[in-house]
């Protein structure tokens, strides 16, 4: 699936219907691992979808499950060692 960025940065890449460029995404990823609440809030809504997806048993979404994607995704983040480059 291609997504197009007319900011004219060479790459970008998608989240909830919209596009961030790679620069933001890094700065938004930095800033949720070193404990910025605002950061780590577009970056739960930038995933909100793909949470989501995931959150389903059965067909029907399990709210316990979607919770618990949420907590260990707040519990891991600070863990996550970024090399200051996505996708490099």
């Amino acid at each position: 699936q291609a997504f197009s960025c007319t900011s004219g940065v060479t790459k970008c890449v998608a989240g909830r219907g919209r596009n961030m460029t790679q620069q933001d995404f890094e700065s938004v990823l930095n800033g949720a691992i070193q404990g910025d609440l605002k950061a780590l809030d577009r970056l739960l809504n930038f995933y909100q979808p793909l949470i989501r997806k995931y959150s389903y048993a059965n067909g029907r979404l399990d709210e316990d499950l979607y919770q618990q994607q949420i907590f260990r995704i707040l519990k891991q983040v600070r863990r996550f060692e970024f090399s200051g480059k996505v996708g490099a």
